[in-house]
């Protein structure tokens, strides 16, 4: 876009707007007075407002010279209110491309994970790790629910593919070694709403099994209160979602989740 030469300019020119190919502006702006008032540095041309509308404007420039000189442009114009709310949406897509491909956040609703997590805790989980990586025994990870995938769970991973896995007398056993747990809790004894015990035999005694390839196992650390692959088997990891990292609120359980795998031990004499 080449504009009118300024030594042009400072004889006047006028200026017409076209949208929308009708023209809805014309005007000129003269050369103010060298003295009075209204005087301008070297007699400038006065200002001239332009009425642009929303959209597209076809502004012409022409000095009032002989030859005239002119030229067009475009003007893109918006509201302050269209401006306001473009910003808004950009920023909700972009928070939901986050949202989708990078970090979600999630309720959690039950005691499956205690004391790791609690009810009523908000997480954040990052979903770009296991794009490159393979999960590691003892992150925690959210994932959809094999036996309904609408569901999100949320557990510990405990073994890996391939891995041989048994629970005995609530001990963990990966490849004939004891696993030590010290993030884990057990509640045999506590009761559901309804008054009935809670305890089931299958939670404290479970396989020998050997995990799949592609798939992981998954316990709650909340033992006895915990619906996990000792009841409906090993996770596909198509099935993953990420791997949880913040306690975002309430605020008191602020910090980083613990991605932990304890040592392992040889197993002793089994206990009666």
């Amino acid at each position: 876009m080449k504009l009118p030469d300024p030594a042009d300019a400072a004889t006047g020119f006028e200026v017409s707007i076209v949208y929308e190919g009708e023209e809805v502006f014309h005007g000129k702006s003269l050369p103010a007075p060298a003295e009075g008032p209204e005087a301008a540095p070297g007699g400038a041309p006065t200002k001239l407002a332009l009425p642009l509308l929303r959209g597209r404007n076809e502004v012409t420039v022409r000095t009032l010279t002989s030859p005239a000189r002119e030229t067009t442009f475009p003007i893109f114009y918006k509201t302050a209110l269209r401006d306001w709310i473009e910003s808004i949406l950009k920023a909700l897509i972009i928070l939901v491309l986050i949202q989708f491909f990078v970090v979600q956040t999630f309720y959690i609703p039950t005691a499956s994970m205690e004391l790791t997590l609690r009810p009523g805790d908000y997480i954040m989980v990052e979903k770009v790790s296991y794009l490159f990586t393979s999960p590691s025994r003892g992150d925690v990870v959210v994932f959809q629910f094999p036996e309904d995938p609408r569901k999100d769970f949320i557990k510990r991973m405990v073994a890996r593919e391939r891995d041989t896995l048994e629970v005995i007398r609530k001990r963990l056993i990966v490849n004939g070694r004891e696993l030590v747990e010290p993030y884990t809790v057990h509640m045999d004894r506590s009761e559901d709403p309804l008054g009935q015990p809670q305890y089931r035999p299958y939670r404290d005694f479970f396989g020998p099994m050997q995990v799949p390839d592609r798939s992981i196992f998954v316990m709650g650390d909340n033992r006895d209160k915990s619906h996990d692959s000792r009841m409906w088997g090993h996770l596909p990891l198509f099935r993953l979602k990420g791997k949880a990292f913040l306690v975002y609120w309430p605020f008191r359980q602020f910090g980083l989740i613990r991605h932990e795998h304890g040592p392992f031990k040889d197993l002793g004499k089994t206990p009666p």
